[in-house]
C-alpha cells in the first residue's frame, strides 16, 4: 500500500507544480473474467471489484498513469494450487500498475485514449470454510494494455468507461485476465 501512495504522490507533484492541462483522479467498478491457460486451477467465471488511480498529462495528447486494482470473486474449484482442506476457496487479485497513456481523439465532450501498463500483481486464494488457516499467496510481474473513453460532464468530471488486458504467470500457471470498468474521473485543474 505504500508503495501505491509513493507512486501516486510522485506522479501528482510534477503535474500540480506546472500549469499543464487536467490531472484527473479516478476510481471504478471493475468486472473481471480470469482465465488460466492450464487446468490445474479455476477461479469460476467472474470477479467483481475497484480501482483507483491518477493520470498525469506530461504533453499534448501524452500523459502516464497510474493504477491499483482489487478483484474478488467467485470461488476456485477443486485443483493443486493448495492442499484442499475442502471444495472450494476465495479468490483475489490485486495488481498495482503504472505506464504511458496517449489521447488519440479529444474534443470538448470526449476523450478516447488507449495506454500500456507494467507493474506486480497479487493473487490469494483462501479457503470458505472455518478453518481460515488454509491460504496461499503468489505475487509477480503482469503487463498489458487497453483504452477507454472519458464523457466530459463538466470541467471538473468526467465518466469514464475502459477496458484492459493483462497476462502474467500466477501460481507457476499463465493467466490471462480481461476487466471492464466504468467510474468517475475528478479532474484537479479546470481545462
Amino acid at each position: 500500500m505504500r508503495c501505491v501512495i509513493v507512486v501516486l504522490a510522485a506522479l501528482l507533484v510534477p503535474s500540480v507544480a506546472s500549469a499543464q492541462a487536467a490531472t484527473g483522479v479516478f476510481g471504478e467498478y471493475v468486472y473481471a473474467h480470469p482465465d488460466f491457460e492450464d487446468v490445474h486451477v479455476s477461479t469460476g467465471d467472474t470477479l467483481n471489484g475497484w480501482l483507483g488511480g491518477v493520470d498525469v498529462p506530461v504533453g499534448n495528447r501524452f500523459g502516464l498513469t497510474a493504477r491499483a486494482d482489487g478483484s474478488y470473486g467467485d470461488a476456485f474449484h477443486q485443483g493443486v494450487v493448495s492442499q484442499p482442506s475442502g471444495d472450494q476457496f476465495r479468490s483475489a487479485l490485486y495488481t498495482v500498475t503504472a505506464g504511458p497513456r496517449v489521447s488519440l481523439i479529444s474534443n470538448p465532450r470526449s476523450t478516447v485514449f488507449v495506454d500500456g501498463l507494467f507493474g506486480v500483481v497479487h493473487g490469494r486464494a483462501s479457503t470458505m470454510g472455518v478453518d481460515f488457516t488454509g491460504v496461499i499467496d503468489d505475487t509477480t510481474f503482469v503487463g498489458g494494455g487497453g483504452g477507454g473513453l472519458d464523457i466530459h460532464l463538466s470541467r471538473l468530471i468526467d465518466v469514464r468507461v475502459d477496458a484492459q488486458y493483462r497476462r502474467t504467470n500466477l501460481f507457476d500457471q499463465t493467466l490471462n485476465l480481461v476487466h471492464v470498468g466504468a467510474g468517475v474521473v475528478f479532474r484537479l485543474t479546470r481545462r
